[in-house]
Parts: structure tokens; C-alpha cells; sequence
């Protein structure tokens, strides 16, 4: 229990020096060792890690007053622009710089998967997937996808990569 603890510690330091980090090259490396340590942890320490990004993550609840005060009073973009700094939990700033490893969105989708299990026994964890299904809602919507029939003129390397994704998701759950 003690390794797992000291795990998790580290990942959840590692996940806060994300946050702060500026230089791209250091965050890639850091959001992809914390990817890799979420996907070598147990059930139980997925979810002890998922858990850690409730309440530590969630906005400054005096900054957040103190912006919706100065809204109220002035009314303006700037007063409004930092209501909306203010009130996003910095859980979606580690989330979207996770997101910068190779590979970070199938593992951010995968982390979800892990916790979707979660909320009916953790409604704290309700926060944290809310803040998933934000992040989600806007990467993925239709506005970003291509359709494109697919027949003997498509170039070859489209249906491959359309294998090879199919291929590695089939793996995925077999092994």
C-alpha cells in the first residue's frame, strides 16, 4: 500500500509541475509519465489517482467570489474575462496538458473510461467528469470531423490508418 501511496504522490507532484510548467519539450515529457504511470496502476490505484484530481483541482473558491463581485459591480469584459479565468478548475488546464503526450487524447478517453465506473459510489468524482466531458465536448465535435466516401480511388494510406486503429483497439481489449 505504501509503494501505491508513494505512486500516486509522485504522479499527482508530477501532475502540478505540468500545470506550472512553460517549456513545451518539459511538459510532453512529464504528461507522458504521468500517462504511463496512470496506465500502470491497479483499479484501485486508478482510482485513488482520479480521486486526487477532485477537490485539489477544483477553483479558488475566494478568487472565484471576489471575480463574480467585481462582475456584478463593473460589468466589464475584463471584470467577465477574469470570472471565467477564475471559475475553471485548474484540473482542466492538467487535463488539456496531458493531453500534449504522444498519444495523450486515446489516453485521456481511456482515463474516462476508468472513471465513468466510479460515479455512481463517488459523487465527488462528478466534477472530474464534468470537466472530462467539457474538454471532450469540444475537441470533438462536427464541426472538426471529414466525411469522405471511401472507394477504389481513396489513396491507400487512409483505409491503413483506419486498420491500424482498428487493429490497436482490438489488441488493446484482447491483451
Amino acid at each position: 500500500m505504501s509503494m501505491l501511496r508513494d505512486m500516486l504522490s509522485a504522479l499527482v507532484s508530477r501532475g502540478a509541475r505540468l500545470i506550472d510548467s512553460r517549456g513545451e519539450t518539459s511538459g510532453v515529457a512529464l504528461a507522458s509519465e504521468i500517462l504511463r504511470g496512470f496506465d500502470t496502476l491497479d483499479e484501485q490505484g486508478r482510482k485513488d489517482f482520479l480521486t486526487m484530481l477532485g477537490n485539489p483541482y477544483d477553483p479558488d473558491t475566494k478568487r472565484v467570489g471576489q471575480a463574480a463581485d467585481a462582475y456584478r459591480e463593473t460589468y466589464t469584459n475584463e471584470a467577465l474575462a477574469e470570472l471565467i479565468a477564475a471559475s475553471e478548475p485548474p484540473r482542466q488546464e492538467l487535463l488539456r496538458r496531458l493531453n500534449l503526450a504522444p498519444g495523450g487524447t486515446a489516453a485521456l478517453v481511456h482515463m474516462r473510461e476508468a472513471l465513468l465506473p466510479l460515479l455512481r459510489d463517488n459523487p465527488d468524482l462528478k466534477r472530474v467528469d464534468a470537466d472530462f466531458g467539457r474538454l471532450f465536448t469540444s475537441w470533438f465535435n462536427r464541426g472538426f470531423l471529414v466525411l469522405r466516401h471511401i472507394d477504389w480511388e481513396t489513396p491507400a494510406h487512409i483505409p491503413e490508418k483506419d486498420h491500424r486503429i482498428r487493429s490497436r483497439s482490438r489488441h488493446r481489449h484482447m491483451g
